[in-house]
């Protein structure tokens, strides 16, 4: 059920956050059709090109897997109502 529940929130932030202009096409991973893979696509064909180039190229990975699992509590309230997401979200 816990699931479900969670499903349900998350399409309804995610069609109130597209119908009203607040995710860029940046963001990748949790909409559909869109994965992480797409978003590695661009910053990896200008890696190559600039290695068959000849340019030194340095590159630095950072893991975000657990990003969310860290937020506070009292900035993703202040983000929410940021955004509107409240009650009226769905509607």
């Amino acid at each position: 059920m816990a699931k479900l529940i969670k499903v349900i929130v998350c399409d309804t932030i995610i069609v109130h956050m597209t119908k009203n202009g607040i995710l860029s096409g940046g963001q990748h991973g949790f909409r559909k059709g869109i994965s992480i893979k797409t978003n590695l696509v661009p910053p990896y064909e200008s890696l190559t090109d600039l290695l068959e180039q000849g340019f030194p190229v340095n590159v630095f990975l950072l893991d975000q897997a657990k990003a969310f699992d860290k937020m506070s509590h009292h900035y993703l309230t202040i983000k929410v109502s940021v955004y509107q997401i409240d009650n009226d979200a769905a509607l």
